[in-house]
């Protein structure tokens, strides 16, 4: 709404937005066709004037306020003063709105299983829906408290999908890729607990709902896409909220009973094959130890084999501490460390060893690869290879 008083100075008050919020700030512009002095405009009931600013070399004022109370606030008449004369702006009476709760929508959580020990990964599954077009949803503030808790070591997973279904939400300020259906967002982590106890939280959305719908970006829709837009300052729109409680997760500690130092830091079950290239060498040369574990139940937080699993090799073999090459799939990880035969003779190469831990029988088993034929020759006449204690670091394939 816009107001002239009829003198020989014309102003004219409107305000900026087109729509208002209960509790964030909006302003008014404040237009003189002579100059003025700053207008003095007091706080009233429901709300509060946070700042009145000129626009450089101009008769324009914005005065910035902050509704206090939804419904209709009125800003009684104040004077706008000349050398000459003195105005005031007429009653003006402006719709404040306060978000709502969104009914038109529904978010949901699933868990592929709520009681878990130390180290045991859960997926988390998110789906958000929606009786009404995504493309009107701005500014999308998308909160899993649960995400930043440092109880848990958190995995986005991508959908597996064609680009064409997926789309980039602002999930905890970071973008997440979901699977995008006509009226169905839907999203999934991989949680592996670190710490017990017992976790209640919820995950909660607001948005700008834009009263019309908006065109789709002209760019990949998993990299800029309405939800990371802000409406227009003229753009008419509702805040709406939605949450939903998260299952509760119970969290126990591992049995202290059958861990020993050979536990890997797997929850459930595994295979695990070796293999060595080349299989004949001469002693004291390099050989490449690929280990392979597979039928895992998720396998990006397994970062290494154990210590003592690589010292089950005997002090026959020199082995690198830590992997020079890892691959990961989702249900797979595959390690690459160096061994050097520390003597000729040598016809195998031993079994390696590594507990993992079975939730549902709550025992601990014990992981064995296959033993591998080798053959190491001297190397000339010598029969014995002593490590340097001066060795450049190793290179990552």
């Amino acid at each position: 709404m816009a107001f002239s008083a009829q003198a020989e100075l014309s102003i004219k008050l409107v305000p900026e937005e087109a729509s208002r919020f209960v509790y964030e700030p909006f302003t008014l512009i404040l237009e003189a066709t002579s100059e003025t002095d700053m207008p003095n405009v007091p706080d009233g009931t429901g709300y509060s004037v946070t700042g009145i600013f000129q626009e450089p070399d101009s008769g324009t004022f914005r005065i910035e306020l902050i509704a206090n109370e939804a419904g209709t606030l009125t800003l009684p008449p104040f004077d706008v003063v000349t050398i000459n004369e003195t105005v005031q702006t007429p009653l003006l009476r402006l719709s404040v709105a306060a978000p709502r709760r969104a009914e038109e929508m529904s978010l949901s959580f699933a868990l592929s299983t709520t009681h878990l020990v130390i180290d045991q990964p859960t997926e988390l599954i998110v789906t958000w829906k929606s009786d009404v077009p995504f493309t009107r949803c701005q500014e999308l503030q998308f909160d899993l408290p649960l995400l930043r808790n440092s109880a848990w070591e958190v995995y986005s997973i991508p959908p597996n999908v064609p680009e064409k279904e997926r789309i980039g939400l602002p999930v905890n300020s970071q973008r997440v890729i979901a699977k995008n259906s006509s009226n169905e967002l839907s999203f999934s982590y991989q949680l592996v607990a670190r710490r017990e106890g017992t976790f209640r939280t919820d995950g909660r959305i607001n948005c700008a709902l834009m009263e019309t719908k908006r065109s789709s970006s002209q760019y990949p829709s998993y990299f800029d896409n309405h939800f990371f837009n802000r409406p227009d300052k003229r753009d008419r729109f509702e805040r709406i909220y939605l949450s939903a409680a998260l299952p509760e997760l119970t969290v126990q500690a591992l049995p202290e009973a059958g861990h020993t130092v050979r536990y890997s830091g797997i929850v459930g079950r595994c295979t695990a094959t070796a293999a060595i290239n080349p299989a004949d060498t001469v002693v004291g040369q390099p050989m490449l130890l690929t280990v392979a574990l597979k039928d895992l139940p998720f396998s990006r937080h397994i970062q290494n084999l154990p210590e003592a699993t690589l010292d089950g090799l005997g002090s026959e073999f020199h082995i690198t501490r830590d992997p020079i090459h890892i691959e990961t799939s989702e249900n797979a990880k595959v390690f690459t460390y160096i061994v050097r035969p520390l003597r000729s003779g040598l016809d195998t190469l031993p079994a390696l060893t590594f507990d993992t831990f079975d939730p549902e029988n709550q025992t601990y088993h014990t992981v064995r690869t296959a033993p591998l034929a080798i053959t190491v020759e001297s190397d000339g006449e010598q029969t014995v290879y002593t490590l340097s204690r001066k060795t450049d670091p190793l290179i990552p394939l």
